[in-house]
């Protein structure tokens, strides 16, 4: 009997887990900053901290203006962030803030799904962190799910648009011709507009007619090679040697008419102005995106390997290749054709068999 109730007495303790100790209840604005304190010992990219930065400060401001009872981390529930994303899905101002957009930009209300799945993305990394650590015990963010969002319908340059913007430059002017070569080497490369903004001397291998960016400049941190072509190489050195003129001390490529590297809204801004200047509306969006996948799109129509182009967009997936390849509406009838075609010659060559070995 005693030997049993012993065996019970270290089953039970065997049985009994440690209790985790959970900090005292810290504010909303301590426990970010200790959370972003760890991403940036994490070595994640400027672009990543500024992104948890600036939706944090989202999310902070909403909660002051509609619950300024909450100020600790604990008082966060799954109802109050579900009410922020319907405020962003539902009742954000685009552009609220903007010193550069108009008031017709301004004048549209509730974010894209794609946006708000962004917030949403970043507040669970925020809050897994916080259970992760044991500065919470429950995750308030643990059942919430992203929004549904359709297929990307960005669609591609027609080679008439691409004559219209590239006409649309003064190639007389240093602004104009770098904007030329830009554009241009958005459709030669099919880079993104970061990696264009951030394109120096050093990236470039003339003799083997390569772009070569280290990993600090792509999203995987993987080194990616892309071709150029011999036009495409003369135009960069071209507007190098404009650089060296006006703006010896730089080795970016693309700048200002001030000397410093162009920033991505700048690309942006340039690109809608061409679309406005060339009459382009409705139908495609003006946009450094559509440049990548025009690229995309006519890479393949060219017969070149989607495994390749896999490689030069820097995809890890090719799922994320695919959205880019988006037929127009005359290249799958160009395609049904060359299809009807195929199917009449096989048919009329079987017929013909057919007749041979029954006369």
């Amino acid at each position: 009997m005693n030997q049993r109730k012993l065996r019970g007495k270290l089953r039970a303790y065997a049985s009994s887990s440690p209790q985790r100790h959970l900090t005292p209840s810290l504010s909303i604005e301590h426990s970010f900053e200790l959370f972003l304190e760890a991403k940036i010992g994490e070595g994640l990219r400027d672009r990543t901290i500024q992104d948890y930065v600036s939706h944090q400060k989202y999310l902070t401001e909403w909660l002051v203006e509609k619950h300024p009872d909450i100020t600790l981390i604990e008082q966060v529930t799954p109802k109050i962030l579900r009410s922020y994303i319907t405020y962003l899905t539902k009742e954000k101002q685009h552009f609220s803030g903007h010193p550069t957009k108009s008031n017709q930009a301004k004048n549209k209300f509730g974010l894209k799904p794609s946006t708000v799945n962004i917030r949403i993305a970043t507040m669970k990394a925020f809050f897994n962190w916080l259970v992760k650590e044991h500065y919470l015990q429950l995750n308030p963010t643990e059942n919430i799910k992203k929004q549904k969002v359709d297929e990307d319908t960005i669609g591609a340059f027609t080679e008439e648009q691409v004559s219209l913007l590239l006409d649309a430059t003064d190639k007389r002017t240093y602004i104009g011709f770098r904007d030329y070569v830009m554009m241009q080497f958005f459709l030669q490369t099919g880079l993104r507009a970061n990696e264009v903004a951030s394109l120096s001397e050093k990236d470039l291998d003339f003799k083997n007619k390569l772009i070569i960016l280290p990993g600090a400049k792509n999203k995987n941190r993987r080194t990616r090679v892309i071709p150029m072509g011999s036009k495409m190489l003369c135009l960069l050195k071209e507007l190098i040697a404009e650089n060296e003129v006006h703006f010896p001390a730089q080795e970016i490529i693309f700048l200002s008419n001030y000397g410093g590297p162009l920033t991505i809204s700048a690309i942006s801004d340039r690109i809608k102005y061409y679309g406005n200047r060339a009459g382009i509306r409705g139908g495609v969006r003006c946009s450094c995106h559509t440049f990548r996948h025009t690229f995309a799109l006519n890479f393949l129509k060219s017969g070149a390997d989607i495994v390749a182009l896999q490689r030069i967009l820097g995809h890890s997936s090719m799922d994320m290749v695919r959205k880019y390849v988006q037929h127009k509406t005359e290249d799958l009838q160009e395609a049904h054709k060359k299809y009807e075609e195929y199917r009449i010659k096989t048919t009329r060559n079987l017929m013909r068999t057919s007749r041979h070995f029954f006369p």
